[in-house]
């Protein structure tokens, strides 16, 4: 699923498989959006959702489908198709103006039944192709630092364990920074906070700094980092396993803990003074929505 709001009663849910897959959220009631069909219709799986303004939104899904919001409607605005590829789909979009956003995904080229990864740009009037990969890779996020673009992504050869890694995108020239096996690290994430990149290696959290990855922060073994985000480098909200945490720059502790083993949160939304967690409970089959404020004294600390 993602998530993305202009505010905390304009949020917006996408998601894949089942019925009803996207979600509006008004400050009041949640409602699912309705489908539409035809030429310019408004159908699919959804994965990933951006946007700067209410009027403004975006959407990758399947198909290589992009779609655009204009505050009344959503159309399809753009579909990734390239010769010898197929079944292409978004995984992610962000941006850091209207006319600077990225989005990256995932192609299966027909010769080799094999996935590689794709990296799009919309300079604020077209979607272009900047890059696909000439080896097997999956595109899952995403964003830029102040080294260039960061993209994570993840790659399986035959006979081999899984790989994760983080790639750089930078004066068109695609580098790794970071491959770990997946026996070697459970996770690898980022996400930006401000105008910085966090990164969760691991049980690790660290920050790039002279062109090296440092740890700031070590987690406990039984809260796994599995996703990061936050107002600034003073408020971080660390999405684990069993819940979420927070960490002010000096302490880390428990915010919501998921009592319920076969439960995870898997996205997180942070506003000024709210903030939203989603979390599927895969026993029951059901997904929740946590919503919390921030109370008058937490302000003031």
């Amino acid at each position: 699923m993602t998530n993305w709001g202009a505010s905390p009663n304009d949020v917006w849910i996408g998601s894949a498989g089942g019925f009803d897959k996207l979600w509006y959220y008004d400050g009041a009631n949640w409602a699912p959006y309705p489908y539409r069909e035809g030429p310019s219709g408004f159908s699919g799986d959804f994965y990933s959702i951006f946007g700067f303004a209410k009027d403004d939104v975006w959407m990758g899904g399947g198909d290589g489908e992009i779609f655009h919001y204009n505050g009344e409607r959503w159309e399809l605005f753009y579909r990734f198709e390239k010769q010898g590829y197929n079944i292409t789909l978004v995984s992610d979009i962000w941006g850091t103006a209207t006319s600077d956003i990225y989005a990256v995904g995932n192609a299966i080229e027909n010769e080799t039944s094999s996935y590689k990864g794709f990296l799009l740009h919309y300079d604020g009037e077209k979607w272009e192709e900047l890059l696909v990969t000439d080896f097997g890779a999956q595109f899952q996020r995403v964003r830029k630092g102040k080294e260039g673009l960061i993209i994570r992504g993840s790659h399986r050869a035959d006979g081999e364990p899984s790989t994760l890694s983080f790639f750089k995108y930078s004066d068109h020239q695609f580098k790794t920074l970071l491959s770990e096996t997946a026996g070697e690290v459970e996770t690898l994430w980022m996400n930006n906070v401000g105008e910085d990149i966090y990164y969760i290696v691991g049980n690790e959290l660290k920050q790039r700094r002279n062109r090296a990855f440092k740890t700031f922060l070590s987690t406990t073994e039984n809260s796994t980092p599995i996703g990061i985000n936050g107002r600034h480098e003073k408020d971080l909200f660390i999405v684990t396993e069993n819940g979420v945490t927070h960490y002010n720059g000096q302490d880390y502790y428990t915010l919501v803990n998921l009592e319920n083993e076969v439960s995870y949160v898997f996205r997180e939304l942070v506003f000024e003074r709210d903030i939203f967690f989603l979390v599927n409970d895969y026993g029951a089959g059901t997904n929740l929505i946590y919503h919390g404020t921030l109370t008058e004294e937490e302000q003031g600390e």
